[in-house]
């Protein structure tokens, strides 16, 4: 174990048998996380109560899978947010070709459906894996990480971010294969076990993501991202992304190289240009700034595969939910050693 300037982990849950996925923290301080898509879930979100109960979220019917096209419902889930107001938007990821991805805003204290917007296959890659997304409340913009992961080869093809106008509905794809976005031909290890699975034909296929983290900082100007599979976080102006009449090319050129970082799952940007990283292969939380990167707390028991964050309060909460142990990660294997983490940290 390591810690950085007198950081310490402070555990909020314990799991012995369902994965947390992401989380997000109202204003108000209430928790809600996602049973991670990667697992056979029968729900798909739930909220964190102050006793520790974990109930569904909203309603019963509304975190399980739905029975058809057009019901009640989340087929499968990571990406979770919460907005100023205290809504709840969950990230549909669907499952083709009978249902779509959707994002799907909710109201937290009414605990009732607000609004969906469907993800049509035209926008989407043909590989799709949109795990994580941020709200710009500034534009009324959401924009979503596809990583086009192809499972049959192992790595990300096209990845792109995808922006969906929640004021209209309209939708396009994003800075498709953008160097940035790609993932460096360098395999993740995690407790010396390369992170690969097994195809349809028997090969094991070792795994190079793409983009995946990504965050906005607080003002809303800025939008952070990085490959999963990549050593560097670079930014854009979300004022230029929520742009629908920019080309590729001119998009591109208003990325920015910001600072260093490792192999990561999640980031997220607070409001002094702090990019917090879960560094997966480190079993590590670190801060990226345009000159450094640091590790800030580091536990190999309690820190396996840091994946989402949240921020409330000065508080950063951390999901640890040990991917690299489930078959699709580990060469068909499930080697999964429970429990899986909810913590934070104090970061004044």
């Amino acid at each position: 174990m390591v810690e950085v300037d007198g950081a310490e982990l402070e555990v909020v849950k314990e799991f012995t048998r369902e994965r947390p996925g992401n989380l997000a923290v109202t204003p108000d301080g209430r928790v809600f996380f996602t049973v991670h898509a990667l697992t056979d879930s029968k729900i798909q979100i739930r909220e964190l109560l102050k006793n520790g109960r974990t109930p569904p979220f909203p309603s019963l019917d509304w975190a399980q899978k739905p029975t058809e096209p057009g019901s009640k419902g989340i087929v499968k889930t990571i990406g979770i947010k919460a907005s100023s107001q205290g809504d709840i938007w969950v990230l549909d990821m669907g499952e083709l070709p009978l249902f779509e991805p959707a994002l799907i805003q909710f109201d937290s204290k009414k605990r009732t459906f607000k609004r969906k917007f469907v993800i049509p296959k035209e926008y989407l890659g043909d590989h799709p894996f949109l795990q994580d997304f941020v709200l710009d409340e500034k534009r009324n913009k959401i924009y979503i990480a596809d990583m086009d992961f192809n499972q049959e080869k192992g790595e990300s093809e096209k990845p792109a971010i995808i922006v969906v106008d929640v004021t209209d509905g309209k939708i396009r794809r994003a800075l498709e294969a953008d160097p940035t976005m790609m993932p460096d031909q360098e395999p993740i290890v995690v407790n010396s076990k390369e992170i690969a699975s097994v195809n349809s034909k028997g090969e094991t296929v070792t795994h190079y993501y793409g983009l995946n983290p990504i965050t906005i900082d607080p003002a809303n100007e800025w939008v952070y991202y990085g490959a999963m599979s990549g050593k560097k976080v670079y930014r854009l102006p979300a004022e230029e992304l929520a742009k629908f009449n920019l080309n590729q090319t001119t998009l591109s050129k208003s990325i920015e190289e910001y600072g260093p970082k490792p192999f990561s799952d999640g980031i997220l940007v607070d409001d002094k240009g702090n990019v917090y990283i879960t560094d997966i292969m480190s079993s590590a939380i670190g801060v990226t700034t345009p000159s450094s990167y640091r590790v800030l707390y580091q536990d190999k028991n309690r820190l396996p595969w840091p994946d989402g964050f949240a921020l409330h309060d000065n508080q950063l909460y951390i999901v640890a939910n040990e991917l690299n142990t489930l078959p699709g990660l580990n060469k068909g294997k499930d080697e999964s050693t429970p429990p899986f983490y909810i913590h934070r940290i104090s970061i004044k």
